[in-house]
């Protein structure tokens, strides 16, 4: 049942680079998945794409595009 749940609601999965925007609610792959993160600024560095993330306590975080995953289906 956990594999359809995850499928169904998109929990995880990473997120194309074209779907990235600021304000979008993610879950970074190499972080705990019940911590949710915003995106404030996308810059491209030498090809790779790098996010300025805020949590909800206010802590800002900067890492590469790669580690966004999506947190639900219609949080997109």
């Amino acid at each position: 049942m956990a594999v359809h749940h995850r499928y169904r609601h998109n929990i995880g999965q990473s997120i194309p680079e074209h779907e990235l925007r600021i304000g979008l609610p993610i879950h970074l792959s190499c972080t705990n998945f019940g911590c949710y993160w915003t995106i404030t600024n996308l810059e491209r560095i030498n090809g790779i794409l790098w996010m300025t993330l805020k949590s909800y306590s206010g802590n800002y975080l900067r890492r590469r595009a790669s580690y966004a995953r999506h947190i639900r289906r219609n949080e997109r």
